[in-house]
């Protein structure tokens, strides 16, 4: 699976805010140079675009959303796909860090991540 990247500038304060709700301690939150959202699922995948912003340590992890024809960003928290591959034995399987029931390919499936 090829990642889709694409990215945006997400606005500062919204981002801290939605971090702050999600229970990020401020030692977490990103920089302002940091405050980008790249989307992480497969190329082509015909739904929003959506970056990971933060895991509490347990689902749901906080998300943002942004579409191309629209400048409207959404803060989101998602549960997690967590399926492995199943051509590994169970031990040795990553789980999909994806949202859960995401259309494209899954997390372990890629290799092209420019941002992790």
């Amino acid at each position: 699976m090829q990642h889709c990247n694409d990215a945006r500038r997400l606005p500062y304060v919204e981002l801290l805010t939605a971090m702050r709700d999600a229970g990020a301690p401020e030692t977490e939150y990103p920089t302002l140079y940091q405050s980008v959202g790249c989307c992480e699922l497969g190329r082509s995948h015909g739904e929003p675009h959506m970056g990971f912003k933060y895991a509490p340590g347990a689902d749901p992890e906080l998300w943002v959303t942004w579409d191309d024809d629209s400048d409207t960003i959404k803060y989101v928290r998602v549960e997690i796909c967590m399926q492995g591959d199943p051509q590994l034995p169970v031990m040795e399987q990553d789980a999909c860090t994806l949202p859960k029931d995401h259309t494209c390919g899954h997390s372990w499936e890629a290799r092209d991540m420019l941002h992790r």
